[in-house]
């Protein structure tokens, strides 16, 4: 074992730490953000955005009184681990009566598939509960034709989403071409 390896097994025993993202965070966000848009075809934007951008993602999704959390290790609150947010994309300036909230969510790789999605979808879905019934929408990118689930799949199912769509070929990443796979939870 590296010494690299032994930080890694403690944080995938640590219990997480789930809390609002405040500014501060952001930059850790926004570098877990990075690393997925460089490395991951779940998430569809392909190259990094701006801190800027993220500042005002934030900024966007707070005053709308919308959910955006971070989870952290138990022992440092201050170390993003991952976050999730919820956002509005068809709102614009309109009141929150949208009926379709969309769902962002990311994990540090090295702790994925060890229940911190699953903690942090489930905390937005908590959160999201006091705004009444709505309809929930997530969208992720896989490999086109790819036949078994992906992680992402695996994580919204569990948390009660449903196949909606699948866009085939509609997005590329690294070369490949990617399919579009929409799921939605329904109040």
């Amino acid at each position: 074992m590296g010494p690299l390896s032994a930080p890694i097994l403690i944080l995938m025993r640590a219990n997480a730490f789930i809390r609002p993202c405040f500014e501060q965070d952001l930059e850790m966000v926004w570098l877990l953000a990075a690393f997925h848009a460089q490395g991951s075809f779940a998430m569809l934007e392909d190259s990094a955005l701006s801190l800027a951008i993220w500042q005002a993602r934030w900024a966007s999704v707070v005053n709308r009184e919308l959910p955006f959390l971070v989870a952290c290790t138990e022992n440092n609150p201050s170390r993003v681990i991952g976050f999730a947010y919820a956002d509005a994309p068809l709102l614009g300036a309109r009141s929150l009566n949208s009926p379709a909230i969309e769902l962002h969510l990311a994990v540090t790789p090295a702790l994925q598939r060890h229940g911190l999605g699953g903690q942090l979808l489930g905390q937005m879905l908590e959160d999201l509960r006091p705004l009444g019934p709505q309809n929930l929408f997530a969208c992720y990118g896989k490999p086109a034709g790819a036949s078994e689930p992906s992680p992402a799949e695996a994580l919204l199912r569990r948390g009660g989403f449903g196949h909606c769509a699948t866009l085939p070929g509609a997005a590329s990443k690294f070369g490949r071409s990617l399919d579009v796979v929409i799921m939605t939870r329904r109040p």
